[in-house]
């Protein structure tokens, strides 16, 4: 039975309805609002397609049949507007290929993936296709970021992924009783624990692997959960492969990354005088301003705030970089 106290909304827009011009900005802009913003690029001239959306309460239902396109969100998108969620993409018609983290996944009719809005991303098709997508919040999965992260633009292969299938499109259609969706949403978090971690090949380069290490901290310098484990899980490796590649070349992975986030917060004081320490912190990673103020007082000599005088003062002199101490 529905529940009156859960809010509904639904939507559609057909963009066959509006002038060749402007489909592939329609579906652009309408993407953005019934899912979180993108780029639309497409070699086909324009997108005809139909796209609605069904939300209950904080999940959204997305169902879309369209033309050749992709939908891609960058790195700097991914930073701002629709982060904190997860998309859960449902094949409903043609093949549909999803990236990221240097991960290609092609789906089929049934074949189910997730992946992460605030990382970079693209899905879509070089053939006419359809997908069902469903974008929960990250806390509503009940799993942790590096374990999707783990699975994210893979084939989700639990016992569970068929029935899941269509569970997933009969709450799209209708019913929103709310303990059927969080049974459902229980189930997804089961799925993704049920699926096999992506795994780069064992003997692949390793300069190549700690290049690509690198890139992943300094994209996430912003946020209070990158850690080894999460680093670990988007470049396919496990955790003791990862320090070892640290150890062998730079040194302890958590002391790498505490070294780049103070060494970003040195730059943004030094050029950002309009910012506070506070949102400096914050910025780089760390949650507790009076804990970065300690950090940053131990790596330079001197507290944040004096830096920032000090920077802006003619003549006075700049504190050498970070050390690598743990």
């Amino acid at each position: 039975m529905d529940d009156p106290r859960v809010h509904v909304r639904s939507e559609l827009f057909d963009s066959r309805g509006v002038p060749a011009r402007v489909r592939t900005t329609s579906w652009e802009r309408v993407s953005t609002r019934f899912l979180v913003p993108l780029r639309i690029r497409t070699d086909a001239g324009s997108v005809r397609g139909v796209i609605g959306t069904r939300r209950i309460g904080e999940i959204g239902f997305c169902r879309l049949r369209a033309t050749p396109h992709s939908g891609v969100r960058t790195a700097l998108m991914a930073t701002g507007a629709g982060a904190g969620h997860y998309k859960i993409a449902l094949a409903l018609h043609g093949p549909t290929l999803i990236t990221q983290h240097d991960r290609r996944v092609l789906l089929r009719p049934g074949d189910l993936a997730v992946y992460d809005t605030s990382e970079a991303y693209s899905a879509g098709s070089e053939l006419e296709f359809g997908l069902l997508i469903v974008l929960v919040p990250h806390e509503a999965i009940g799993v942790s970021r590096d374990r999707v992260a783990a699975v994210a633009a893979t084939r989700l292969s639990g016992p569970g992924a068929l029935t899941m299938g269509r569970e997933l499109s009969a709450l799209s259609e209708g019913g929103t009783a709310p303990d059927r969706l969080h049974r459902t949403l229980a189930t997804i978090g089961t799925l993704i624990g049920d699926t096999p971690p992506a795994r780069v090949e064992r003997h692949r380069d390793e300069d190549e692997l700690l290049e690509r290490a690198r890139e992943i901290i300094g994209h996430r310098l912003f946020d209070p959960g990158l850690d080894p484990r999460y680093v670990a899980a988007v470049l396919g490796v496990s955790r003791r492969r990862l320090y070892t590649l640290f150890a062998e070349r730079i040194g302890p992975v958590a002391a790498y990354v505490r070294t780049r986030r103070l060494e970003h917060a040195r730059d943004l004081l030094s050029r950002s005088s309009g910012v506070s320490v506070a949102e400096v912190a914050l910025e780089c990673g760390f949650g507790d301003p009076a804990h970065f103020s300690r950090l940053f007082h131990r790596a330079y000599g001197v507290p944040p705030t004096r830096f920032r005088s000090r920077s802006e003062a003619p003549g006075e002199p700049v504190p050498p970089e970070a050390g690598w101490s743990t």
